[in-house]
């Protein structure tokens, strides 16, 4: 497993630039500001009863074996609904996942960028 100062390194070589269509209509953000904008956890069999999502994601569930139990979306009303889909700029972020694999033989860099809104259809 490389060192910070090797990831840092690989980072700054290898790192995509990323480049916005000046007419972008949804932008990025973080994910802590998509948080903390009205994003609401539902569970599957209580959908009627969504959850606001912490800023810091510590309300999440984290049982590995509830996949598919819960999702993430925008917020209910209207006008927040609007609003946050178009995301924030400003406040976006890239996020990159290092990991080990083969014993440290080798790397994996996992790279990405949050939108709160990818278009209308839904992954449930």
């Amino acid at each position: 497993m490389p060192n910070e100062k090797q990831i840092e390194a690989v980072l700054q070589a290898y790192s995509p630039i990323l480049y916005l269509h000046p007419d972008e209509e949804y932008l990025p953000s973080s994910v802590n500001w998509f948080f903390s904008n009205g994003a609401l956890l539902y569970k599957k069999d209580d959908v009627s009863n969504p959850v606001p999502i912490a800023q810091n994601g510590t309300n999440l569930p984290q049982d590995p074996n509830t996949d598919g139990a819960y999702w993430i979306d925008l917020p209910a009303d209207d006008t927040n609904k609007d609003r946050v889909k178009h995301g924030n700029l400003e406040s976006a972020e890239s996020y990159v996942h290092v990991k080990p694999v083969f014993g440290g033989t080798f790397t994996d860099f996992a790279m990405w960028v949050f939108y709160p809104y990818n278009g209308p259809g839904r992954a449930k």
